[in-house]
Protein backbone atom coordinates (compact mmCIF):
# COMPACT_ATOMS: atom_id res chain seq x y z
CA UNK A 1 0.00 0.00 0.00
CA UNK A 2 1.81 3.34 -1.04
CA UNK A 3 1.77 5.84 2.16
CA UNK A 4 0.20 9.40 0.86
CA UNK A 5 2.15 12.30 1.02
CA UNK A 6 1.22 14.99 3.12
CA UNK A 7 1.86 18.96 2.65
CA UNK A 8 2.64 21.50 5.41
CA UNK A 9 0.29 24.45 5.51
CA UNK A 10 1.53 27.42 6.95
CA UNK A 11 -0.22 30.20 9.22
CA UNK A 12 1.90 33.01 9.66
CA UNK A 13 1.77 35.91 11.66
CA UNK A 14 1.81 39.49 11.17
CA UNK A 15 5.03 39.92 12.83
CA UNK A 16 6.81 37.28 10.30
CA UNK A 17 5.75 38.67 7.04
CA UNK A 18 6.78 41.83 8.49
CA UNK A 19 10.10 40.40 9.67
CA UNK A 20 10.51 38.91 6.62
CA UNK A 21 9.66 42.05 4.19
CA UNK A 22 12.38 43.95 7.06
CA UNK A 23 15.29 41.71 6.58
CA UNK A 24 14.48 39.99 2.45
CA UNK A 25 13.39 43.31 1.12
CA UNK A 26 11.55 42.34 -2.27
CA UNK A 27 14.08 44.52 -4.04
CA UNK A 28 16.68 42.38 -3.02
CA UNK A 29 15.43 39.13 -2.52
CA UNK A 30 12.67 38.77 -5.18
CA UNK A 31 13.38 34.70 -5.84
CA UNK A 32 12.41 34.64 -1.87
CA UNK A 33 9.79 36.63 -2.76
CA UNK A 34 8.11 34.17 -5.66
CA UNK A 35 9.01 31.29 -3.79
CA UNK A 36 6.06 32.75 -0.89
CA UNK A 37 4.10 33.38 -3.98
CA UNK A 38 4.17 30.16 -4.69
CA UNK A 39 3.38 28.97 -1.40
CA UNK A 40 0.16 30.59 -1.66
CA UNK A 41 -0.80 29.55 -4.80
CA UNK A 42 -0.39 26.11 -3.87
CA UNK A 43 -2.52 26.92 -0.99
CA UNK A 44 0.34 26.21 1.71
CA UNK A 45 1.14 29.91 3.15
CA UNK A 46 -2.43 31.28 4.63
CA UNK A 47 -3.79 33.41 7.96
CA UNK A 48 -6.72 34.54 8.84
CA UNK A 49 -8.25 37.93 7.39
CA UNK A 50 -7.23 39.56 10.57
CA UNK A 51 -3.66 39.73 9.40
CA UNK A 52 -4.18 41.51 6.06
CA UNK A 53 -6.20 44.30 8.44
CA UNK A 54 -2.93 44.12 10.76
CA UNK A 55 -0.66 45.21 7.77
CA UNK A 56 -3.45 47.90 6.47
CA UNK A 57 -2.40 49.61 9.87
CA UNK A 58 0.86 49.58 9.87
CA UNK A 59 1.06 50.99 6.37
CA UNK A 60 4.10 49.44 4.85
CA UNK A 61 3.16 49.81 1.11
CA UNK A 62 5.88 47.17 0.10
CA UNK A 63 4.87 44.39 2.18
CA UNK A 64 0.80 45.74 1.95
CA UNK A 65 1.28 45.63 -1.81
CA UNK A 66 2.54 41.72 -2.37
CA UNK A 67 -0.24 41.12 0.47
CA UNK A 68 -3.00 42.60 -1.98
CA UNK A 69 -1.32 40.59 -4.67
CA UNK A 70 -1.71 37.12 -2.79
CA UNK A 71 -5.10 38.25 -1.25
CA UNK A 72 -6.09 34.70 -1.50
CA UNK A 73 -3.94 33.52 1.17
CA UNK A 74 -6.24 35.50 3.60
CA UNK A 75 -8.81 33.50 4.99
CA UNK A 76 -12.32 34.33 6.61
CA UNK A 77 -12.15 32.70 9.86
CA UNK A 78 -15.45 30.57 10.13
CA UNK A 79 -18.03 29.98 13.39
CA UNK A 80 -15.66 27.19 15.06
CA UNK A 81 -12.47 29.25 14.54
CA UNK A 82 -14.04 32.44 15.98
CA UNK A 83 -15.30 30.42 18.91
CA UNK A 84 -11.60 28.68 19.49
CA UNK A 85 -10.59 32.16 19.42
CA UNK A 86 -12.58 33.29 21.83
CA UNK A 87 -11.69 30.24 24.09
CA UNK A 88 -7.89 31.48 23.52
CA UNK A 89 -8.66 35.23 24.55
CA UNK A 90 -11.09 34.22 27.67
CA UNK A 91 -8.50 31.73 28.83
CA UNK A 92 -6.67 32.94 31.87
CA UNK A 93 -3.56 31.41 31.27
CA UNK A 94 -3.15 33.70 28.35
CA UNK A 95 -4.08 36.69 29.50
CA UNK A 96 -2.17 40.10 28.08
CA UNK A 97 -1.65 38.11 24.97
CA UNK A 98 -4.32 40.48 23.29
CA UNK A 99 -4.35 44.44 23.56
CA UNK A 100 -7.95 45.25 24.37
CA UNK A 101 -7.52 49.01 23.24
CA UNK A 102 -6.84 48.37 20.01
CA UNK A 103 -8.76 49.58 17.45
CA UNK A 104 -8.75 46.57 15.06
CA UNK A 105 -8.74 43.17 16.56
CA UNK A 106 -5.05 41.58 17.18
CA UNK A 107 -4.28 38.37 14.83
CA UNK A 108 -2.81 36.32 16.96
CA UNK A 109 -5.67 34.62 18.36
CA UNK A 110 -7.24 34.06 15.13
CA UNK A 111 -3.85 32.63 13.77
CA UNK A 112 -3.80 29.87 16.29
CA UNK A 113 -7.87 28.97 16.13
CA UNK A 114 -7.20 28.76 12.11
CA UNK A 115 -4.78 26.10 12.54
CA UNK A 116 -6.50 24.80 15.90
CA UNK A 117 -9.58 24.01 13.70
CA UNK A 118 -8.10 23.05 10.65
CA UNK A 119 -6.00 20.39 12.14
CA UNK A 120 -8.51 18.32 13.60
CA UNK A 121 -9.68 18.43 10.07
CA UNK A 122 -6.37 17.65 8.53
CA UNK A 123 -6.16 14.33 9.51
CA UNK A 124 -8.45 13.16 6.89
CA UNK A 125 -6.56 15.00 4.31
CA UNK A 126 -2.92 14.33 5.50
CA UNK A 127 -1.99 17.91 6.01
CA UNK A 128 0.35 19.04 8.88
CA UNK A 129 -0.80 22.56 10.00
CA UNK A 130 1.96 24.91 11.01
CA UNK A 131 2.28 28.32 12.90
CA UNK A 132 4.55 30.66 11.47
CA UNK A 133 5.48 33.57 14.37
CA UNK A 134 8.41 35.18 14.68
CA UNK A 135 8.20 35.37 18.38
CA UNK A 136 9.95 33.23 21.26
CA UNK A 137 7.95 31.31 24.11
CA UNK A 138 7.19 34.30 26.88
CA UNK A 139 8.86 33.83 30.24
CA UNK A 140 6.55 32.40 33.16
CA UNK A 141 4.87 35.83 34.23
CA UNK A 142 5.49 37.45 31.52
CA UNK A 143 2.73 38.75 28.71
CA UNK A 144 2.52 35.53 26.57
CA UNK A 145 3.21 35.01 23.19
CA UNK A 146 2.00 32.43 20.26
CA UNK A 147 4.70 29.95 21.06
CA UNK A 148 2.91 29.63 24.21
CA UNK A 149 -0.86 29.16 23.12
CA UNK A 150 0.53 26.62 20.11
CA UNK A 151 2.36 24.50 22.89
CA UNK A 152 -1.15 24.57 25.09
CA UNK A 153 -2.89 23.02 21.87
CA UNK A 154 -0.09 20.82 20.91
CA UNK A 155 0.65 23.16 17.22
CA UNK A 156 3.78 23.03 16.10
CA UNK A 157 5.01 26.70 15.69
CA UNK A 158 8.08 28.28 13.56
CA UNK A 159 10.11 31.30 12.92
CA UNK A 160 10.40 32.30 9.25
CA UNK A 161 13.95 31.02 9.10
CA UNK A 162 12.33 27.43 10.14
CA UNK A 163 9.67 27.40 7.38
CA UNK A 164 12.77 28.59 4.76
CA UNK A 165 14.72 25.47 6.10
CA UNK A 166 11.82 23.15 6.08
CA UNK A 167 10.96 23.86 2.39
CA UNK A 168 14.64 23.69 1.70
CA UNK A 169 15.19 27.43 0.68
CA UNK A 170 18.54 28.52 -0.55
CA UNK A 171 19.07 31.97 -1.68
Amino acid sequence: MEKELSRTIYCIDTSSLITIQRIYLLSVFPSLWDSMSELVKEGQLVAPREVLEELRQGGDDEILQWAKDNSCMFLELDYEQVEVAKQIINDKEFEGLVDYDKEIPEADPFVIALVVVKKRQATLFGEEWVVIADEHHADPGKKPKIPNVCKKYDIKCGTTLDMFKWEGWKY
